[in-house]
């Protein structure tokens, strides 16, 4: 075959990856699973959305209460002893959409 240009109007665009999930538990500098309050990129989005179980608050899982200041990481990128030595080019764009998610939900935390 020869390559094709090809042009739609779309609403959405899907990454599917294949991959499997990482299970940063592995990595025990990051706490997950020591910490309540660690929590993966996924159950962050679940526990933003309107729809999750918070109803779209952020929470403290051990307290049920707002948390005064929230870090993102892209922990499990680039990580050799996880079997991950290059990049996936994924993780930076979803730890910016967590980020901005956080900026719409929240605005006093600009």
């Amino acid at each position: 075959m020869n390559d094709e240009e090809l042009t739609f109007n779309v609403g959405t665009i899907v990454v599917a990856t294949g991959a499997e999930p990482f299970d940063p538990a592995e990595l025990d500098e990051y706490g997950y699973r020591r910490h309540q309050n660690v929590l993966t990129s996924m159950e962050f989005e679940r526990m933003i959305n309107a729809g999750g179980p918070t109803n779209g608050h952020v929470i403290r899982i051990t307290d049920g209460r707002p948390p005064k200041s929230i870090a993102l990481s892209s922990a499990s990128d680039r990580v050799p002893q996880a079997g991950h030595p290059y990049c996936s080019n994924i993780c930076c764009m979803n730890t910016i959409k967590s980020a901005i998610m956080l900026k719409e939900h929240y605005p006093i935390w600009r």
